[in-house]
C-alpha cells in the first residue's frame, strides 16, 4: 500500500473516534483496514462468474473490453414492453481496484429487486428518486431508468483513484497509458479514440490473416482505454437512458457534498440537479457488490449516517467472500465480517435509538429472479435506514 494511502486513512481515525467509534477495540477496527489493504490486491486478476459464460465469448486477454447482453423476462406490471434487453461494455477481468468495469452476481441480484418493486417503491407513479452508490458499468441504474424512475444518480470515483476532483488535472503517474482526461473535450476524445479503434482493428486483420481460425467475437471487443465515469455514461448513453440517468462524481472518503465543483467536470454535481438543491431530498438509495475492500467498507460505513436521512432506505446486494484460513483451520468473510463490525461499533456507541442503524436481511428467494445468472449461497441482500423523526 502507498505510504501517502495510509496516511490518508490513518487520517480517518480521529473522524471515526469523534462520530461514533471510541476506545482502543473501535481504533483497532480502522486500524485494520490500514493493515489488511496492500499493493498486492492491485497486482491480482479477478474475473467476475457473470462473465464465463459462452455467450460473452472466448478471449485470450482477460483484461479485453467486452460488450455483453443482459435479458430479463419482466414482471406483469412491465409486460407490455416484452423483454428488457441491456448492452454492458465491461472488462473481462481486473485488478481489485478496477472491479468496477465488470458486471457481478450483486449487480443483476439489485436490478431483480428493481423490477419486482417496479409497481411498488420504484414505481414511476411515485416518481422516486435513485442515488447509485459505486454504479460501476451502469447496469442497475439503467434499469432504474427503463422502468420509469424519475431521476436516477448513477455515482462512483471516476478512474480508480487517480481522478482527483479537487484538482485542475489527472494523475497520470501509475497508468500514464490508461488514463484519459476526464476534461478533455468529448469531440477530442472522440476522434483520439476512433483512432485507437482503427489501429486496432489493423492489429485485428493482422492477427487474423495470420490466424484464420481467430475467434469473430473479437468485433463485439471495445478496443480502448476508458475511465469508469466514461464507461458508465457510454452504457447509459448506448442503452437509451439518459434523459433520467445522470453519471455523477461521488467520493465516499469525505463529507457527502451534491454540491457543484469548481472544476466544472462532465460529471460534477450540476445546479439544478435535486440533490443539490436538496440534499436531504427523500430518495432511494442502492449499491451492488461494493463490499470488498476494507478500505471502501470503512469509507461505505462512514457515510451511513449522513446519507440515511429523511427516512431513506438503502438497500445493498453483496457477495459474502469467504477465505479459509490455514492458521484458524476455518472460513471466515473478512469484509462481510468487517461492514457489521463497523456497524455494530457505532450503534453501540449512541444512547438514542433513533439514531441507530437499522438493518434487516431480506431473503433472496422472495425476490424473483427475471435476469439469467446464478445466486450462490453467498449472495445476500439488505437493507438500512434510520428511524425518521421530525
Amino acid at each position: 500500500m502507498l505510504k501517502n494511502e495510509i496516511n490518508d486513512l490513518k487520517c480517518q481515525i480521529n473522524e471515526v473516534q469523534s462520530n461514533f467509534l471510541s476506545g482502543n477495540f473501535h481504533k483497532s477496527l480502522v486500524e485494520f483496514a490500514v493493515d489488511n489493504n496492500t499493493d498486492e490486491d492491485n497486482k491480482e486478476l479477478f474475473l467476475s462468474e457473470v462473465h464465463v459464460n459462452s455467450e460473452n465469448g472466448n478471449t485470450s486477454l482477460a483484461t479485453t473490453f467486452r460488450r455483453s447482453k443482459f435479458v430479463a423476462a419482466l414482471p406483469f406490471n412491465l409486460s407490455q414492453l416484452g423483454i428488457m434487453e441491456i448492452q454492458i461494455r465491461h472488462r473481462m477481468g481486473t485488478t481489485l481496484n478496477l472491479v468496477g468495469m465488470q458486471v457481478w452476481n450483486g449487480a443483476l441480484l439489485l436490478s431483480d429487486f428493481v423490477l419486482w418493486q417496479s409497481d411498488g417503491i420504484f414505481s414511476s407513479d411515485e416518481k422516486p428518486v435513485v442515488l447509485e452508490l459505486g454504479a460501476g458499468t451502469g447496469l442497475v441504474s439503467i434499469v432504474c431508468g427503463l422502468v420509469g424512475c424519475l431521476t436516477v444518480y448513477a455515482t462512483d470515483i471516476g478512474y480508480a483513484e487517480n481522478f482527483q476532483n479537487d484538482k485542475d488535472d489527472v494523475d497520470c503517474s501509475d497508468n500514464s497509458e490508461d488514463i484519459i482526461d476526464l476534461e478533455t473535450d468529448v469531440e477530442t476524445r472522440k476522434r483520439k479514440n476512433d483512432d485507437d479503434i482503427s489501429m486496432q482493428k489493423k492489429k485485428v486483420q493482422i492477427s487474423r490473416r495470420e490466424n484464420p481460425e481467430a475467434s469473430e467475437t473479437i468485433e463485439n471487443e471495445i478496443l480502448t482505454e476508458t475511465p469508469i465515469l466514461d464507461l458508465l455514461q457510454q452504457n447509459i448513453v448506448e442503452n437509451k437512458v439518459e434523459n433520467s440517468v445522470c453519471v455523477r462524481y461521488l467520493d465516499l472518503s469525505s463529507e457527502i457534498s451534491f454540491a457543484p465543483s469548481l472544476r466544472d467536470s462532465k460529471y460534477s454535481w450540476k445546479h439544478d440537479d435535486i440533490l443539490t438543491r436538496n440534499p436531504n431530498q427523500p430518495c432511494i438509495i442502492i449499491a451492488a457488490d461494493i463490499i470488498y475492500d476494507f478500505k471502501l467498507t470503512l469509507n461505505f460505513v462512514l457515510r451511513m449516517p449522513e446519507l440515511l436521512v429523511n427516512g431513506r432506505n438503502l438497500f445493498l446486494s453483496l457477495e459474502r467472500r469467504e477465505n479459509f484460513t490455514i492458521g484458524e483451520g476455518k472460513v471466515s468473510a473478512p469484509t462481510y465480517d468487517y461492514l457489521f463490525d463497523l456497524i455494530n461499533a457505532f450503534n453501540d456507541n449512541l444512547e438514542n435509538d433513533d439514531e441507530r442503524i437499522k438493518r434487516e436481511q431480506i431473503q433472496i428467494e422472495t425476490i424473483p429472479q427475471y435476469f439469467k445468472y446464478q445466486r450462490s449461497i453467498s449472495l445476500e441482500f439488505w437493507r438500512f435506514w434510520k428511524e425518521f423523526t421530525d
